[in-house]
């Protein structure tokens, strides 16, 4: 059963950014940062290397993050492999604090953040010190917006652009995502901003045409092109590279094909919905919903309402009518299509047109990565099971985490009896658990893991040989090779509060206080002890390599109060195999 790791809800959960592949470079490469209080660069050995690996600690300068309880959400971004970070600090610029953004350990060499003083810091400590803070997915680039004066910029590399009246960097759903928002190759940045009464789109400091309002700004998965909703005398258009198509009442559901050549979108007339693919309408519908491209991009499928009743239309086709239709997918290799559907009070899968047995209640519909099998979970009554190619397990009370191997040969998953938990593979139950969480297949399909909770405390257990008790546990992964295994484990020291009702306030503070210590076990063996993890996570190299982010806390604090910001020392370590 899946749970949240403290210190992910307080750190990691806030800013994430940047989930793309980075396929090139940035035009601007030029970080925020030129100031430390530390040489950075410099890089030592570690104390603790696990066989076969040799561990250096890279340098990378001061750690100041000025928590979350005291800024509020979106002071943190991490690039996307997670070994890049960008945060709210303070340091002193001409003898005096001064809110500042720091990269990588590395402050800005002058400060830009405009705002009240507080805490006897200049620079702005409040909701409007640094809005929608961003990474860029390769890491070296940082976006926010700021007020200077009465008016608001967005700055980009450590450079203010423009002044505008107002800032809508709140693009992407989710209440901790006001940002402006990175192309997946980090050379482009594009944010909404109104002036004069108008909004208008920015693209990488260029103003586009001005429009009454800006819906949904968003780049093409190649970074090539980019498209919104905008509106003009209560008539919407989407314009893709700047060309506005046909105007509609409403729009909902934006979406680029994942080869990025096609658009599609739902709009409305009047008091119908349809779906424009390629600037071509559909038939008019009561409703639109779920609409998806298939991986090959060739593909369209969407649900509608027509009267009370929900039916599927792929390629133009329409399909069986159903009270509700929801978590409609494509196969990995385009070819099938599956949808859980509602008939009255029952709820079934519809796989390639065929209905299936109806249930209680479906849950975790899934293809094998190739396409060729299909499984998902399935209530009858008060018990569960799983379904896999139309054969079902045993019941249980709960089940959770179903996945197949990405060969597409074994499945597993968590069940629950008597409460407490197993791990299901391949048919071969598990010792039993309090909870469980974290189920991962090795890259070459041959091994498995998994966190699991005996008691109080949290283990990995891998291939059924379980590890040492901690804390917390996350982060558990394979390498590339399936060879290694990693994970972050945290340890609580005494008077560690464990009030889950208190968890931005005491445990927050404890956490980045010093009372516990985080570290890294690679095949069973932990690494140095760590006063604090950024991200909670490590990440696997292709040639087998481990790096992570992590911090060494200079001062011991006794108080509980969020606003005592910890400093310390930033480093990526750094895993190498051996020869």
């Amino acid at each position: 059963m899946k749970r949240i790791a403290i210190w992910s809800a307080a750190l990691t959960g806030l800013t994430v950014t940047g989930l793309g592949q980075t396929t090139g470079a940035p035009n601007q490469t030029t970080p925020v940062a030129a100031q430390a209080t530390e040489a950075s660069g410099a890089t030592a050995p570690a104390t603790t290397a696990p066989a076969g690996y040799k561990v250096e600690e890279q340098l990378l300068g001061t750690w100041d993050w000025m928590p979350t309880s005291l800024l509020g959400p979106g002071n943190i971004a991490f690039s996307s492999d997670m070994l890049h970070i960008a945060y709210v600090g303070r340091r002193k610029y001409e003898g005096k604090y001064k809110v500042c953004i720091v990269l990588d350990g590395q402050a800005e060499a002058k400060p830009v953040i405009a705002g009240i003083s507080a805490f006897g810091m200049t620079g702005g400590i409040g909701p409007h010190s640094a809005t929608g803070l961003a990474l860029s997915p390769d890491g070296k680039r940082v976006a926010y917006g700021t007020k200077k004066d009465k008016k608001w910029v967005v700055v980009i590399d450590g450079q203010a652009g423009a002044e505008y009246d107002e800032l809508d960097l709140n693009m992407n759903p989710g209440p901790d995502s006001k940002r402006a928002v990175f192309s997946a190759d980090s050379k482009h940045v594009v944010y909404a901003a109104k002036k004069g009464g108008k909004w208008l789109v920015v693209v990488d400091g260029k103003a586009d045409t001005e429009y009454d309002k800006i819906w949904e700004p968003k780049f093409s998965p190649d970074s090539q092109r980019m498209a919104y909703g905008a509106l003009r005398k209560n008539l919407w258009s989407v314009v893709v590279d700047g060309h506005a198509g046909a105007e509609y009442d409403g729009l909902s559901v934006l979406r680029f094909s994942p080869n990025s050549q096609r658009v599609a979108y739902g709009a409305q007339r009047g008091m119908q919905w349809l779906v424009i693919v390629d600037g071509h309408p559909s038939a008019e519908y009561e409703d639109i919903s779920d609409l998806v491209f298939s991986p090959d991009s060739k593909r369209v499928a969407y649900a509608v309402k027509k009267g009370a009743k929900w039916l599927l239309v792929v390629d133009g086709q329409a399909g069986a009518e159903y009270d509700e239709i929801q978590d409609l997918r494509f196969s990995p290799d385009s070819k099938r299509v599956a949808y859980e559907a509602r008939n009255g009070v029952k709820w079934l899968v519809v796989l390639d047109g065929q209905a299936g047995a109806e249930y209680d209640k479906i849950q975790d519909l899934r293809f094998s990565p190739d396409g060729q099998r299909v499984a998902y979970g399935a209530q009858r009554g008060k018990q569960w099971l799983v379904m896999v190619d139309g054969h079902p397990s045993a019941e249980y009370d709960k089940i959770w985490g179903l996945q197949f191997s990405p060969d597409g040969q074994r499945v597993a998953y968590g069940a629950q009896r008597d409460k407490h938990w197993l791990v299901m593979v391949d048919g071969h139950l598990s010792a039993e658990y309090e909870d469980i969480s974290g189920l991962v297949f090795s890259p070459d399909s041959k091994r498995v893991a998994y966190q699991a909770r005996p008691g109080k405390k949290w283990l990995v257990v891998v291939e059924g040989q379980a590890g040492e008790e901690y804390d917390e546990i996350q982060g558990l992964k394979f390498s590339l090779d399936g060879k290694h295994v990693a994970y972050v484990t945290t340890k609580y020291k005494a008077g560690f509060s464990t009030n889950m009702m208190r968890i931005l306030d005491l445990q927050d503070a404890d956490m980045i206080r010093g009372k516990a210590t985080w570290s890294v076990v690679v095949d069973g063996q932990p690494s140095a002890d760590y006063g604090l993890m950024p991200g909670g996570f490590a990440t696997f190299s292709a040639d087998g390599g481990l790096e992570f982010l992590a911090v060494k806390l200079a001062t011991t604090f006794k108080s509980a109060m969020v606003s005592a910001s910890p400093e310390g020392t930033l480093y990526r370590v750094k895993y190498t195999p051996v020869p």
